[in-house]
């Protein structure tokens, strides 16, 4: 794709797994090989960086030199994140820098190498910039992780800002995760003009991830912003674990007369 100056602002919902990038126009960007998705991986063979689609073929062989889960690696402080059950899914060596978030440890050239987790996931969002098309110093949103709050949100700001340089985007607005959530809800399933004046619809939103789930109740009004009722809980567990235990969860904490 050549690049142009292109849309007002792009988007990159950042997963476990996988990261994706859109544009405020609804487009979705491919990658390399032509999928919607890149890989959230970053690993070095040698001297040479492989980052998103690149590092897929490679991960069983060269496991101890491939960062999984780079948005959790850079996002999520040290201690935290070796407390969480995610900590048995990292082959990487770690420790925590000064800042108190994760430094990782890999052989480049042959000798080993400490990396700031947060440059690992400017050159993630720098690939999918580059492989998209999108020129430099474009204005991107990138949702918060659902369980950043208080404190850990305001650093995660910070951090999602350094590594958006890193990557050659300036980054404009980060949503927490139930705003991100609702955009994208009536974004797919607009309103009709018919419903225009009305009250709106509460609805019950589970963005059921890898490594967590969010769960929202978002109140939508016709025509007007969204506003979000705060998230219920923010769940660190595996994907069908956190299915579970949010049934139990909204059954325990939803009276039975609430609106759909």
């Amino acid at each position: 794709m050549t690049e142009t100056d292109g849309p007002a602002c792009y988007g990159v919902a950042l997963g476990a797994v996988t990261t994706l990038c859109c544009d405020c126009d609804g487009e979705l960007y491919r990658n390399e090989l032509g999928g919607h998705t890149s890989a959230s991986l970053f690993a070095v063979s040698g001297r040479e960086r492989q980052i998103g689609e690149a590092a897929v073929s490679g991960q069983s062989a060269n496991a101890k030199n491939t960062v999984t889960m780079v948005g959790n690696m850079a996002l999520t402080p040290h201690g935290q994140l070796a407390a969480s059950n995610r900590a048995a899914h990292i082959s990487v060596a770690h420790t925590a820098a000064e800042d108190g978030f994760a430094n990782v440890t890999l052989e480049y050239g042959g000798e080993q190498r400490e990396f700031p987790s947060v440059a690992l996931l400017g050159a993630l969002l720098g690939k999918i910039r580059a492989t998209s098309g999108v020129r430099e110093g474009a204005q991107l949103s990138i949702s918060l992780p659902a369980a950043a709050t208080g404190g850990e949100a305001t650093t995660a700001h910070a951090r999602l800002s350094d590594a958006a340089s890193i990557g050659g985007w300036k980054l404009v607005a980060v949503p927490s995760a139930a705003e991100a959530l609702g955009a994208a809800l009536v974004r797919k399933y607009p309103f009709k003009e018919s419903d225009a004046g009305g009250e709106g619809k509460r609805l019950l939103v589970l963005d059921v991830g890898h490594t967590g789930t969010c769960a929202a109740i978002l109140k939508v009004i016709p025509y007007a912003l969204l506003c979000a009722i705060p998230t219920l809980r923010s769940l660190d567990c595996s994907a069908p674990i956190a299915s579970r235990a949010l049934t139990l969860l909204l059954h325990g904490r939803l009276p039975p007369t609430s609106p759909p």
